[in-house]
């Protein structure tokens, strides 16, 4: 009798054991956005908890968005410190892999269609040339004396009267500063800040703060005066977008201060204020 209690005890083992084993799985779900480790069949549980073998073990999918998106974060923080390649470049490529891979639209990042889109494009060209008289007549004058030095403009001096470099100029002004940058920074940084943040006036403001120092820094060649005047155009831009809920807006007007800037300097070299 025993030996029959014991053989069919044996042989119950050897069944769990070997249902365990055909249970055995690694899972990872990355179209629902989380990872899952099953270790054993559902109704084993109980039993395998109890040996201490474990059951479940869940990150969810808001868990996982976050981790990239701090991961993402942090990369770009070292992109800029480090001037990896074109910074700009860099955390607009590993803000698209992040849109595939999260399985997100553009318009997650602000880009909408938008009605009246000529007529948003000439508000944007006017606020840009009212901006620009701001800058050279009021900020950069004001910061120059603060800091007790100018904008370093150097690097401009060959564009006067330029035609091939003004041609070079206003081409790399509108697709590396109004269309890269602005997703880089007002479209991949700020809207991962937010996505950390409850929705509402805090998020907005800790992207846009995040996002435009971030910015700033890409512009230390122009010194002291040259990073904070960029800030504050950032700003600027970012004004735009959230009052037309749009990154187009932000990328219009980049694009027009721009070329206003741009033909300033073919005309009369480097300008650091008016005054």
């Amino acid at each position: 009798m025993l030996d029959r209690a014991s053989d069919s005890c044996t042989t119950g083992d050897k069944t769990l054991h070997t249902n365990r084993m055909r249970h055995f799985l690694y899972v990872i779900v990355c179209k629902t956005g989380y990872i899952r480790y099953n270790f054993v069949a559902d109704g084993e549980r109980q039993l395998a908890a109890k040996r201490g073998l474990g059951g479940d073990v869940h990150m969810g999918k808001k868990q996982v968005l976050t981790l990239l998106a701090v991961l993402e974060l942090a990369f770009a923080v070292v992109c800029v410190a480090l001037d990896l390649l074109l910074p700009s470049l860099v955390i607009a490529l590993v803000g698209v892999i992040m849109l595939l891979i999260r399985r997100e639209p553009l318009a997650r990042l602000g880009y909408r269609r938008q009605t009246g889109m000529l007529k948003m494009a000439g508000v944007c060209f006017l606020w840009a040339a009212l901006w620009t008289v701001v800058d050279f007549g009021l900020l950069l004058p004001l910061l120059s004396r603060l800091a007790g030095t100018a904008r370093d403009l150097r690097g401009y001096q060959a564009l006067k009267g330029n035609v091939p470099m003004l041609l070079g100029m206003l081409t790399g002004g509108w697709l590396l500063g109004g269309l890269l940058e602005e997703f880089a920074f007002r479209g991949v940084l700020m809207e991962r800040i937010r996505s950390l943040l409850p929705v509402g006036r805090l998020g907005i403001i800790a992207g846009a703060l995040f996002a435009n120092v971030l910015f700033g820094f890409i512009h230390v060649e122009q010194g002291l005066v040259g990073v904070l005047i960029t800030i504050i155009d950032a700003m600027f831009f970012t004004a735009l977008k959230t009052h037309y809920r749009n990154t187009w807006a932000a990328t219009l007007a980049h694009g027009f201060l721009n070329t206003i800037g741009i033909m300033t300097l073919f005309f009369t070299g480097p300008l650091p204020a008016f005054w």
